[in-house]
């Protein structure tokens, strides 16, 4: 017999036809509280399923249809949610650290106030992915797709963000201290006292951002890295050295 308990043992689900990804896809709509740490549920349908502070600590959730799902105020701390599709789910204030949720669809995911330290997000798809007040402290996201991400008060500190994609990304009080900033496109982003110091900032793209109050370490000239923003070398209109960039202001 498979049962689904809730945290208080009371049962959700159960069936001794099924196994335990089954029963949780028929009844993906009651899963509120479920305890399902280290559950099997690889490639799962659970699109628009309601986990409303579920306990999948160590569940295996690899390939998982959570498109829309409630996951509000759950426990993934160390899920495997590797190429899972979370599109349009909501996440608020729940915890996954060191959870795996690479090459995952996080587009127009509600991630706001959650704890995703350690977590690794390596090509997670997060357009329009919201982040406020979450702390991301170490973060692997090397070559994520952040385009239009709200990441206001956020913590990246120490993350690695290198070939990051954070075009038209909204970025106020965010800290980026110590963060692997390498190649990263900034384009059209706002960054308003944003924390970039010990930060490497090595060929990034600030094309068209605007950047106010920044904080960097005092031998970092964040206009000179944004090499974009500067005149052709041939223009005889260029400013002096350490003149404001065209569409930045620090």
């Amino acid at each position: 017999m498979v049962v689904i308990r809730d945290v208080l043992g009371r049962i959700l689900a159960a069936d001794e036809s099924k196994n335990l990804r089954q029963l949780a896809e028929e009844n993906k709509d009651r899963l509120d509280w479920a305890v399902l740490p280290g559950a099997d549920l690889r490639g799962a349908q659970l699109r628009g399923a309601s986990l409303f502070h579920a306990d999948l600590a160590g569940a295996d959730l690899s390939g998982a249809q959570l498109g829309g799902a409630s996951l509000l105020n759950s426990n993934l701390d160390m899920a495997n949610l590797t190429g899972a599709d979370l599109s349009g789910a909501r996440l608020g204030t729940s915890s996954l650290r060191s959870a795996c949720l690479a090459g995952a669809n996080l587009t127009n995911t509600g991630l706001d106030l959650c704890d995703l330290s350690g977590a690794n997000i390596l090509r997670g798809r997060l357009t329009h992915a919201e982040l406020d007040d979450s702390l991301l402290a170490g973060v692997l996201m090397d070559a994520a797709d952040m385009r239009f991400a709200s990441l206001e008060s956020t913590d990246l500190s120490d993350a690695s963000l290198a070939d990051a994609d954070m075009t038209g990304a909204w970025m106020i009080g965010t800290l980026l201290r110590n963060a692997r900033l390498v190649r990263v496109s900034f384009g059209n982003a706002w960054m308003e006292d944003v924390d970039l110091r010990g930060a490497d900032l090595t060929g990034i793209d600030t094309c068209g951002a605007d950047m106010f109050g920044i904080l960097a370490d005092e031998e970092v000239d964040v206009a000179s890295v944004a090499l974009h923003d500067a005149p052709p070398a041939n223009d005889t209109s260029s400013e002096s050295p350490g003149s404001e960039q065209p569409g930045i202001s620090i």
